[in-house]
């Protein structure tokens, strides 16, 4: 099963693809960040701490919903969040799927 990580206190980014987030109410304004997809060369720099690591079946998808209390929180200048597949796979593998990112 692959292993996948949720790390925050990188002080660079990796080369992903810039994505833009899009508001789920069409009244709020723009987000205050950069959100990064498919990246190749992982985060680097900084201290990085793992907040959450664990495995999941390929088959069956991964569906998660942290209580408040729980969720990952990042602010300056520890503010590079990362999800990351720490497993190499032996065969090819699409993903796809949905972050929700909530600003304070």
């Amino acid at each position: 099963m692959p292993t996948r990580a949720v790390v925050r206190g990188h002080a660079a980014t990796g080369n992903g693809t810039a994505t833009t987030p899009r508001p789920l109410d069409p009244s709020d304004g723009a987000a205050s960040f950069i959100a990064k997809v498919v990246s190749s060369t992982p985060a680097s720099a900084g201290t990085p701490v793992t907040l959450v690591a664990d495995t999941f079946n390929i088959r069956g998808g991964l569906e998660e919903v942290y209580p408040e209390v729980m969720r990952p929180k990042a602010a300056q200048p520890d503010g590079t969040i990362c999800v990351r597949l720490l497993t190499a796979l032996a065969d090819d593998a699409v993903f796809s799927g949905t972050i929700w990112v909530r600003e304070l």
